[in-house]
């Protein structure tokens, strides 16, 4: 208990910012979110108009990854920000950020109000003013009330002595969610090229060899009397979507070492090879159902062939590319 003590003693700014980023985030959740069903209500409510689904859809995504930037800005920068001076409340930025909160607030929920009204008859006309009043008091009420808990001294101290850290996580977090969410989207898209993929290795060998991309519900590929159907877990999204979070996660670990350029330019290298190993995976599925067992192919085989691929590849992929991610890259030049 004395060490806990010690330690908080140590780290109060760090301390500090921890909790009043959680009161920070509770308030946020509570006075303007209000839970998530009744967050997809707001933003998906009976309005109809077309800035409604692409702002919301938006937002929402941006609400998901800014969670995860944050928890990894802290893990990231954890060493620097345990340093971090402690700042006491201001009685002027509380008011005034909380004033300012409540009319923010005020115009955010009137707004919502407004459009979501079923008679919309008397707002048809200004129901663009209105959605764009409706971000406005978000984005204010998110301000203010960061000036209200974290004072505005501190904030923009804050931003100058982290800005480029900011920037940095938020721009790579972003990339990687957004990929992820693109990956899941477009599994039918993905599916239906492994089973493309996978039919031109089996002709290779085999000469009956059928697929069908007709199927609206998932593509279908067989060989000789063995037919499987791709569907999601066969199209290789949850590898790729498991290799983007290992991998930030381990940049994020390790972040004073790596070489962010070369990260960034290595990712999708790394993406893309984990698409293929699938690819191989589903292909080494067909020839064990052909040749050796139906049952064991879409039993034992099917249960453990992913994850082991999937291990040996990321552990052959990290052998291999991170020691080139740690090095600066420049030549020396002997004099």
């Amino acid at each position: 208990m004395s060490k806990i003590k010690e330690m908080i003693a140590e780290h109060k700014g760090f301390v500090q910012l921890a909790a009043k980023s959680a009161i920070y985030v509770l308030l946020m959740s509570v006075f303007v979110f209000w839970g998530p069903k009744l967050l997809k209500q707001f933003f998906w409510s009976n309005a109809e108009h077309p800035l409604k689904g692409i702002i919301g859809a938006a937002l929402f995504e941006l609400s998901k990854y800014a969670l995860i930037a944050v928890a990894i800005f802290f893990v990231a920068y954890r060493e620097k920000l345990f340093n971090i001076k402690g700042a006491k409340l201001i009685r002027k930025d509380m008011i005034v950020g909380g004033a300012l909160f409540l009319v923010f607030e005020a115009l955010f929920l009137l707004s919502r109000f407004l459009t979501n009204y079923r008679n919309l008859s008397s707002f048809s006309d200004h129901l663009t003013l209105l959605f764009i009043m409706k971000y406005i008091g978000l984005l204010g009420a998110a301000i203010s009330l960061a000036v209200a808990i974290y004072g505005f001294k501190f904030l923009i101290g804050f931003f100058k002595d982290f800005w480029k850290q900011i920037v940095a996580t938020f721009v790579m977090t972003a990339i990687v969610y957004n990929m992820v969410i693109f990956i899941r989207g477009a599994w039918m898209f993905l599916s239906k090229i492994v089973t493309i993929s996978v039919a031109f290795l089996l002709a290779l060998t085999f000469p009956e060899v059928r697929y069908s991309l007709k199927n609206p519900a998932y593509p279908s590929l067989v060989v000789g009397d063995f037919g499987v159907l791709i569907g999601s877990p066969c199209s290789g999204i949850d590898g790729m979507s498991l290799f983007s979070m290992l991998f930030i996660m381990i940049i994020v670990f390790d972040w004073s070492r790596i070489n962010k350029l070369k990260a960034f330019i290595i990712f999708p290298f790394g993406v893309i090879g984990m698409y293929c190993v699938n690819i191989l995976r589903v292909y080494s599925l067909m020839i064990v159902g052909k040749t050796i067992s139906k049952e064991f192919a879409i039993g034992a085989f099917h249960s453990n062939i992913g994850w082991i691929l999937f291990i040996t590849y990321f552990l052959s992929f990290l052998y291999f590319v991170y020691p080139y991610l740690t090095k600066s890259g420049k030549l020396k030049v002997k004099k």
